[in-house]
C-alpha cells in the first residue's frame, strides 16, 4: 500500500469510498447537532445584537 521508493501515494478503490464515506457520515451528524443546538441562530442573533450596539454608539 505504501513504498518507500515512490513518489506518490495511491490507495485502492474501495478505501477512497471508505474515505469518502466517513467523511459524509462525519458531515451529516454534524449538520444534526448543528441543527438541533441552534448554533447559526444563535450567532445570527449575537451579530445583530453587536451591529446593533456599534450602531446606537456612534450615533
Amino acid at each position: 500500500l505504501l513504498q518507500l521508493n515512490v513518489q506518490g501515494f495511491t490507495m485502492p478503490q474501495h478505501w477512497i469510498n471508505v474515505f469518502i464515506g466517513g467523511i459524509l457520515i462525519v458531515a451529516v451528524l454534524i449538520d444534526i447537532w448543528v441543527r438541533q443546538a441552534n448554533i447559526f441562530g444563535r450567532l445570527r442573533a449575537r451579530l445583530a445584537r453587536r451591529t446593533r450596539t456599534a450602531e446606537t454608539t456612534h450615533a
